[in-house]
C-alpha cells in the first residue's frame, strides 16, 4: 500500500526521497508562495537553517525527524500524517514542530498525528482514542 502513496504524501525518514538535502525537494507544491521561501522560513521555525545543505547522514536523529517535518510540511500535501513528528525532540523544538503543523492545517492539509505525548494531543484540535 505504501508504494502507491505520493511522494506529497510520503516523506521517509531514514531514507530521504534521493538524498536530497533538508533544502531540496521534489513534491508538487499547491501553494503560490514560492517553495524557497516557504521553505527557509519552515526550516528557521524548526531550528534547521544551518544545516540547509547537510545530508541525513551529517545531522542527529532529532534533525531529521524535523527535517522529515519541514518537507512534509513545504509540500503542503492534501494529507499529512506524522507518526510520532516529536519524538527525539526537546521541548523547544516539540513547540516548532506543533506550530508547523498548525500553519499547514490552516493552509488547508488534513494533520493525522499519531503520538503518545500529553503536549501533542493537548495540541490537537480533535482525539480518537
Amino acid at each position: 500500500m505504501l508504494s502507491r502513496l505520493s511522494v506529497d504524501t510520503l516523506t521517509e525518514l531514514h531514507h530521504p526521497l534521493g538524498g536530497d538535502t533538508p533544502l531540496e525537494s521534489r513534491h508538487h507544491i499547491r501553494s503560490e508562495q514560492h517553495p524557497d521561501r516557504r521553505g527557509a522560513s519552515t526550516l528557521a521555525m524548526l531550528d534547521l537553517t544551518d544545516l540547509a545543505h547537510r545530508f541525513p547522514d551529517e545531522i542527529s536523529l532529532g534533525q531529521q525527524q524535523r527535517t522529515a517535518v519541514a518537507r512534509a510540511v513545504v509540500a503542503e500535501p492534501v494529507l499529512l500524517l506524522a507518526d510520532e513528528p516529536t519524538s527525539h525532540q526537546d521541548p523547544a523544538h516539540v513547540d516548532g514542530v506543533l506550530t508547523a503543523l498548525r500553519r499547514v492545517a490552516a493552509r488547508g492539509t488534513a494533520v493525522v498525528v499519531a503520538t503518545h505525548e500529553r503536549t501533542v494531543v493537548e495540541a490537537a484540535t480533535r482525539v480518537l482514542d
